[in-house]
């Protein structure tokens, strides 16, 4: 595990590409309105765009895994999916108790604080989590092996 200034900096780059990516998903929605597509088929059009250049400044600039193996895009997309979910139930819990005004305004900022924090916790031990760090350095009883598929494993 990386200590915490590492961390606090992985952090900041997580927001930092977050805002860029919504820079580029929020050009590409209104390019598309601009183009003639209606708003939901442009907001679609946004996200097409928007999660794969997520999903590719979290792997080289968030994480820096340049040579991720194969599977992190659709874990990824996996990932993006629960924190949408994750959004939602915040969203409609929040919904019901602040029915309006500010209240709902307050919903959607909790909802997106609440996408925002699942999707980093679903990247950083999941997604693009540090397995050659694992591999090199297993704890005491266990090989890299075991560390990575979660089970002990005597070391010779």
């Amino acid at each position: 595990m990386a200590d915490a200034r590492t961390e606090v900096l992985r952090i900041g780059k997580f927001l930092a590409s977050g805002l860029v990516n919504t820079a580029i998903g929020g050009g590409a929605i209104l390019a598309l309105q601009g183009l003639g597509l209606g708003p939901h088929l442009a907001n679609a059009g946004g996200y097409l765009i928007g999660i794969p250049c997520g999903y590719l400044l979290n792997r080289l600039f968030v994480f820096g895994r340049p040579r991720q193996a194969g599977g992190r895009a659709a874990a990824y997309g996996a990932a993006v999916a629960l924190a949408f979910l994750a959004n939602q139930l915040a969203l409609s819990l929040l919904a019901s108790l602040f029915a309006s005004g500010w209240g709902l305004a307050f919903a959607q900022m909790a909802a997106l604080a609440t996408y925002t924090a699942t999707l980093f916790l679903l990247c950083r031990f999941w997604v693009f989590a540090d397995r050659e760090e694992a591999w090199a350095n297993p704890g005491p009883g266990e090989s890299g092996a075991g560390r990575i598929l979660g089970a002990k494993a005597p070391i010779p």
